[in-house]
């Protein structure tokens, strides 16, 4: 169960930082990149996290 919500999460950071780069390259169209950045990195606290709760 764990590792599945850890999985979700790394998805969940890839796609925001995908994001991030798509609004620094169109910075009109798109939120700021600090915030996608900032949502970015603590999916990937939480996904690295939740995995290694998963391993215990």
């Amino acid at each position: 169960m764990l590792k599945s919500i850890s999985g979700i999460l790394g998805a969940a950071t890839l796609l925001l930082l995908l994001a991030t780069v798509g609004s620094v390259m169109f910075p009109e169209k798109t939120p700021s990149w600090a915030i996608l950045f900032g949502a970015a990195t603590v999916c990937g606290v939480l996904s690295v996290m939740t995995f290694r709760q998963s391993k215990k």
